[in-house]
């Protein structure tokens, strides 16, 4: 029993010992005494650091500790470093020792880290950085982990300022900031506001590097069924290109470079599987890019035979002329030149088609005088026409048209520019609400302006493909029938050569080569005549079947055969 009291004792009065062994007056009475006199300043500076190691509770340690910003201002005021050098400091620097294992970075507001940050130096700080990665090892909370990155931000000014001789703490601190930043970010579900946020704190290159490979996993992953989440990709690829302006590091050339691969990437990505880009995001991610990277993006959106046909081709021919701005703009001045270019010829047989522009359209002068211009698709990326004056005589025909884009409607010459130094005068036609108008500059006084309407449409061949077709290659014979309307006999020989079909019309009387050709891998062959000086092209556009083919001949200036030609396959 008597052991028992003791204990009890013990218990009541060990808090009172506590605090005995304490042995300095209240804070206040403190300032108190050190506002009387240097010396008395002195004293209580000494009875604080001769007390620090009985301060063995948090609330009692920062009462005190809270006093050394006042005592500072009393020694600025008495001169006390005159005679005793940094006192103040030195007290701080003992107190924060002490007390820094009080200090929680996920509870304390960013005033008191601050506050003893101040009183550190850069061993202190060394220690402090042990005490935060502790400190992560045990917190998982997101909030939290939130907290001590705020903390940290608020405090690295301090730290690069006393730090400067240990250049490994300030670098540690902005590590475990960026490893906390890319934890978060790797969970991919959070509000825009804590996103931007979380990509602010990464503070080193080769974190900054680790987020861009996870999100290269989801870019390459990109496909029909989740195209939409190349927007999300894009924004943070924007906000990463603008944090590598504020790392502390110098960012690396393979870093600036991997950004601009993954931009690329996503944008090409969503361009093929036909998502929609807004203008200004368009914008802001080829802005991002350096010259280089603009000239890469230029050369692969290039690199595809087609553009995207249906609904998305108005998209895509936004995006591309923008491109073409952007790159001039950007210094690729040749690159936006060829994409230009490429954007004139591809865009022109999609455009066709969906306007439905294939057909013949009897057209007027200014004087009266009746015209025949004929629009046909040579292959799938090749558009062609014929102009020729009432009566059949040819007057011009043209196989390199393509879409004005820095206008509206189509520009036709007879080939490519810059060939050689043979005319080659074009012209502008554009079909609008039903009625076609042709645009001569170089046309004779009343020519240089035909309007008109479509008198016939030409069979839709693309409408036709099958995704088993027969063998295209081989020898066809029957009667040949004509837009003038004379049939006869002779044989159509079908080839394939480096990816498309080449042929001829053979018979007594005419041979027709058809140097340009579809690739008739569905079903569908289109074979055109290349050009003649003197007179127009002409096609043969035709389904492979069992029997043979199902065609009908088309000719530049005068339309297409009212009358399908039934060939049988005679040798394959």
């Amino acid at each position: 029993m008597k052991n028992l009291k003791h204990l009890l004792l013990l218990c009541v009065v060990a808090p009172s010992l506590a605090l005995a062994a304490l042995n300095l007056p209240a804070p206040q009475d403190l300032l108190t005494k050190a506002a009387t006199s240097r010396t008395a300043l002195r004293e209580v500076i000494m009875d604080l650091d001769l007390n620090i190691s009985e301060m063995r509770d948090a609330v009692t340690f920062d009462k005190y500790f809270a006093l050394l910003g006042q005592l500072q201002t009393q020694a600025t005021k008495s001169n006390l470093d005159q005679y005793y050098p940094n006192a103040v400091e030195q007290l701080g620097l003992h107190m924060v020792t002490n007390g820094m294992r009080w200090l929680d970075l996920s509870k304390d507001s960013s005033e008191k880290v601050q506050y003893y940050v101040t009183w550190m130096d850069a061993d202190a700080l060394g220690r402090l950085l042990s005490v935060v990665e502790y400190q992560l090892d045990v917190v998982k909370d997101p909030a939290a982990l939130q907290k001590i990155t705020a903390n940290i931000d608020a405090i690295l000014p301090l730290v690069d300022k006393k730090s400067s001789s240990l250049p490994y703490v300030p670098a540690g601190f902005r590590r475990l900031q960026s490893d906390i930043a890319v934890t978060m970010l790797k969970q991919n579900q959070m509000s825009p506001e804590q996103n931007q946020f979380w990509i602010s704190q990464i503070k080193i290159s080769s974190s900054l590097s680790e987020y861009i490979d996870v999100l290269n996993q989801g870019i390459y992953a990109l496909g029909t069924k989740n195209k939409a989440d190349g927007h999300f990709y894009l924004s943070q690829l924007l906000l990463l290109n603008k944090q590598t302006t504020k790392l502390t590091d110098s960012s690396p050339a393979w870093l600036l470079a991997g950004l601009g691969d993954s931009t690329i990437e996503t944008l090409l990505r969503m361009v093929r599987f036909e998502e929609n880009i807004s203008a200004e995001e368009f914008t802001a991610a080829v802005n991002s890019l350096s010259l280089r990277h603009v000239q890469s993006l230029v050369q692969q959106w290039m690199a595809q035979d087609t553009i995207p046909s249906g609904t998305y081709s108005a998209k895509y021919i936004e995006l591309s002329r923008m491109l073409v701005d952007m790159s001039r703009a950007k210094g690729a001045a040749k690159d936006s030149d060829d994409l230009a270019k490429w954007l004139g010829q591809k865009s022109a047989p999609v455009l066709a088609k969906e306007q439905n522009l294939e057909g013949e359209y009897a057209l007027t002068d200014k004087k009266g005088r009746s015209w025949k211009f004929t629009v046909a698709v040579a292959r799938e990326n090749m558009l062609i026409a014929a102009l020729s004056m009432q009566g059949g005589v040819v007057y011009k025909a043209f196989f390199n048209v393509a879409y004005n884009v820095k206008g509206s409607g189509f520009v036709a010459s007879q080939r490519d520019q810059d060939v050689d130094q043979d005319q080659n005068p074009p012209i502008k036609f554009d079909y609008k609400n039903g009625v076609m108008t042709v645009q001569d500059p170089f046309g004779r006084d009343g020519m240089t302006t035909l309007t008109g309407k479509k008198v016939q449409n030409f069979t839709n061949m693309w409408g036709t493909a099958v995704a088993n077709p027969e063998y295209a290659e081989g020898i066809y014979e029957g009667t040949i029938y004509t837009p003038q309307g004379k049939p006869f006999f002779g044989r159509v020989i079908v080839t394939a050569f480096n990816g498309y079909t080449l042929g001829r019309i053979d018979s007594k009387n005419l041979t027709v080569d058809l140097n340009i050709g579809s690739k008739g891998t569905d079903g569908v062959i289109i074979m055109t005549s290349g050009r003649n000086i003197g007179s127009s092209w002409v096609q043969i556009r035709a389904n492979v079947t069992a029997y043979g083919l199902d065609a009908y001949i088309v000719v530049g200036g005068q339309g297409q055969a009212k009358t399908m030609s039934k060939l049988k396959r005679v040798s394959k």
